[in-house]
């Protein structure tokens, strides 16, 4: 009877250490996986996870969205870390609640944030109007200005971070713009970077 209640209690000790490596291996993936400032998805975990999400998507088309905040670090510098933060934790809240329940949202660099969403539900003066309005809540006197640059992944088995830099291209195109807040990429923008390039070399 000792041996049999010795053994269930080392059975049941064994059980909570499971239990608690499990948890532990859980912790560590979601600090690996997400970003630790706004608990959106890392550069890596996003374009693993938007692959998988765009070869599952059917009919529908998604769309690669990236984000821009304008001068950010002239925030920073005016403000402090502690603002800018404050800024990077709202955009990121705002933008996973726009995914929430059909898409991904992921924080890529610094300020620069981006979606995969499906093309039909996702209209980018809207959240960029969300975005506006979900910073002015914050009363930071200085005007914030956001853009953003859309990729139509007509390919799903193009790699993610080929459709990233595609968006990042539109994204550029404006970015600075007084007139637009947002473009959609075209190949007509892959020409004028590489004849760019090409002057500059010359």
């Amino acid at each position: 009877r000792v041996r049999n209640v010795m053994a269930r209690a080392e059975n049941a000790w064994r059980k909570i250490e499971q239990v608690a490596q499990l948890r532990q291996m859980e912790e560590m993936r979601q600090k690996i996986e997400r970003d630790p400032l706004t608990g959106l998805y890392g550069r890596e975990s996003f374009c693993r996870r938007a692959a998988s999400l765009l070869r599952q998507g059917g009919d529908g088309r998604y769309a690669i969205v990236c984000f821009d905040i304008s001068f950010f670090k002239v925030l920073n510098d005016l403000f402090g870390m502690e603002m800018g933060n404050l800024v990077l934790r709202t955009v990121g809240a705002y933008l996973r609640h726009v995914a929430d329940g059909f898409g991904l949202a992921g924080r890529i660099t610094a300020d620069r944030f981006v979606l995969a969403v499906p093309e039909a539900a996702v209209r980018v003066d809207t959240i960029l109007h969300g975005l506006d309005d979900a910073v002015a809540s914050l009363s930071i006197p200085h005007r914030i200005q956001f853009y953003a640059g859309v990729y139509r992944a007509d390919d799903p088995t193009l790699p993610i971070e080929e459709m990233c830099d595609c968006a990042n291209m539109a994204l550029t195109s404006v970015k600075g713009s007084q007139h637009r807040q947002s473009a959609v990429y075209d190949e007509r923008m892959q020409e004028k970077i590489r004849d760019e390039q090409m002057i500059r070399r010359e």
